[in-house]
């Protein structure tokens, strides 16, 4: 199965005409899982007696059983749900603090990981630092591989250092699945959330979380249904009438990835696309990186500085703040069919690209010429982002 042109027009469903650099952020689901989702649903809906009490405990061993093959994770300690934002609140939500340890006064220590970055060991001394400074910490929830900075996070050498400490470790793996090889068990975290729809070609909501066979007792879903107090993998289960065939289409999102020749060919075509957008963006716009490491890079994605804006319009336009990300990521669609993910830090605007399978060096190209294109503007149309209001408003604040 080729990468590239062909494969974005023999899959998936883009609009013509739309350079795809943001997969990261929502994923897209091959033209195969979606047929595979909808003939589900049409299933579901022809007997709705038959799917709910007999159809739904098949499709869930045999995809709960697909997920724990590729994540070397045992089966019960898996369990399906919507996102990993619903996974985190699980376990914050039912973390047993001790006596005189109240959740509602507990104190959130955010540990920013500052730059520039060399190596493995700055990160796990900062993390060091951090757990000195704050003897008390119960819980760390560590990004495996940090959105928008793409730093791949050395999980293994802080859950060893956390569990020294006394400290729980919840794994946020948002964008682990396909990028990295997992072994939850052997990984040895208290917990691991991470997507199925980001890479590894699930339809939106489907994520799982995975709990170590020691905390079965504690964690609780955020909703409480027919199977409480029953096995933990029932109770995230078995949560009313609703569509789980996002979960159900997993073993056909896992036959997809096998066909275009699994982990290893997708990591090779998308990190060395990868490495050639972003030269290719750093010669057309003069600016930097981050300067991470290449064995700390997240495969398939990478942070690349902006151009200044050069006219006063595209200046007012496009000012280092959370409104002027949110203005040149809605500007380089609307006017260039592009997109991508702008993010503010470090007092400058950054681009976050995102390369897969589908993905050409034409659209890092449309995205260089796009951007330079509105940083020379001076004159704009009057549209602004859905998200614009809100913006304004906490500017205001």
């Amino acid at each position: 199965m080729e990468f590239g042109a062909k494969c974005r027009e023999d899959h998936y469903l883009f609009e013509d005409g739309t350079a795809m650099c943001n997969h990261g952020s929502y994923g897209a689901v091959p033209r195969k899982v979606m047929e595979k989702q909808q003939s589900l649903q049409l299933s579901m809906e022809r007997t709705p007696d038959r799917w709910f009490r007999e159809t739904t405990p098949r499709l869930f061993q045999e995809s709960i059983s697909a997920l724990a093959e590729f994540t070397g994770a045992k089966k019960e300690n898996l369990m399906f749900i919507q996102n990993p934002t619903t996974a985190v609140n699980s376990v914050l939500k039912s973390f047993p603090f001790g006596p005189g340890e109240c959740r509602a006064g507990a104190e959130c220590v955010v540990l920013e990981i500052t730059g520039p970055i060399t190596d493995a060991d700055q990160i796990i001394q900062q993390y060091k630092d951090a757990l000195e400074k704050h003897p008390n910490i119960k819980l760390a929830v560590i990004d495996t591989i940090t959105s928008p900075t793409a730093i791949a996070i050395p999980v293994a050498e802080l859950v060893s250092l956390c569990h020294l400490k006394g400290v729980q470790v919840l794994l946020d793996g948002a964008h682990t699945p396909g990028q990295q090889v997992l072994q939850l068990e052997e990984l040895g975290a208290d917990y691991f959330t991470g997507t199925l729809h980001k890479w590894l070609f699930a339809p939106r909501g489907c994520a799982f979380l995975w709990v170590r066979s020691d905390h079965h007792t504690t964690v609780r879903p955020v909703v409480t249904s027919w199977f409480y107090q029953k096995d933990l993998q029932h109770q995230f289960h078995k949560q009313g009438t609703r569509d789980d065939t996002p979960y159900f289409c997993l073993p056909a999102a896992l036959n997809f990835h096998r066909e275009l020749g699994g982990l290893g060919r997708i990591v090779e075509y998308s990190s060395q696309l990868r490495k050639d957008a972003t030269k290719l963006l750093l010669d057309g716009w003069k600016t930097e990186t981050l300067g991470i490491p290449e064995s700390l890079q997240a495969p398939y994605m990478e942070c690349i500085k902006l151009p200044l804006p050069q006219t006063p319009g595209a200046e007012s336009r496009y000012p280092p703040t959370p409104q002027g990300a949110m203005s040149l990521q809605y500007d380089t669609f609307q006017l260039y069919r592009v997109q991508c993910a702008v993010v503010c830090m470090l007092d400058a605007l950054w681009v976050r690209i995102s390369v897969f399978v589908y993905s050409t060096r034409d659209d890092f190209l449309r995205l260089r010429d796009a951007v330079l294109a509105l940083m020379a503007r001076q004159d704009f149309p009057d549209f602004h982002g859905p998200y614009w209001p809100y913006l304004l408003r906490q500017e205001t604040e």
